[in-house]
């Protein structure tokens, strides 16, 4: 019994190994192949429709099997960098001393995105029914797109930059984009796992509270993931 697990783990740690090695190709390939002025424009337009007919466009992403969306989430992603990178440079207060550590607050504020993008993936990853297992770049553009709401009002939070006047508008507007975050990404990966409602719902709580947790461990390093 013991070494049919241990059989199991070495599986399970090899396909995990190659799934992340795909995934790492297929971004580095995306990426290569992004044209920001076409593809931006093809990215809001889907975003566009996500607000308009969620259920149906977070379905397509998941019967994406030649992952044709990833792009548009490798351009979310981009977006969100770029937000945080001028909202920490802004915050930061510049003086030689102070050198060291802006530039590792800067590092810790972008590798928030990242981590919890890719620890909630990797979560979903071992959740899912295993027949038709999606892969990790099919779980990170679902979770990336079902984050728009988020990225799009830390977008607008840029607004204070100029004025915090703007914060009484922009915080309830992050709230409100992370609440709806929560709720596209419930309907995102509901596909995914072979349960009924009331199964898959102790099921997402299952995974919140896996990424929770994580979010809390990593917190102490200085990286706060977002709210997913």
């Amino acid at each position: 019994m013991a070494q049919k697990s241990k059989k199991n783990v070495e599986i399970d740690s090899e396909e995990l190994k190659n799934e992340t090695k795909n995934t790492v190709k297929d971004v580095k390939n995306t990426i290569k192949n992004v044209d920001i002025k076409t593809d931006a424009k093809y990215t809001s337009g889907f975003v566009t429709s996500l607000f308009k007919n969620p259920l149906s466009t977070l379905e397509n992403l998941t019967n994406d099997r030649k992952n044709k969306h990833f792009k548009y989430a490798i351009i979310m992603i981009i977006v969100w960098l770029g937000t945080i990178f001028l909202q920490t440079i802004a915050s930061n207060q510049w003086a030689w001393n102070l050198i060291g550590y802006n530039f590792l607050n800067t590092l810790k504020a972008l590798l928030s995105p990242i981590c919890g993008l890719a620890v909630f993936a990797l979560i979903l990853y071992f959740f899912q029914k295993q027949s038709g297992k999606k892969s990790l770049t099919t779980l990170i553009t679902i979770i990336t797109i079902s984050a728009s709401p988020l990225i799009i009002a830390n977008v607008i939070n840029l607004v204070t930059l100029f004025s915090r006047d703007f914060s009484h508008l922009a915080i309830p507007l992050l709230t409100f984009g992370e609440i709806l975050t929560v709720v596209f990404t419930y309907f995102g990966i509901k596909s995914l796992i072979d349960n009924d409602d009331d199964g898959y719902l102790k099921t997402f709580i299952k995974i919140e509270a896996v990424y929770y947790v994580i979010y809390f461990l990593v917190s102490f390093l200085g990286i706060y993931m977002p709210i997913l």
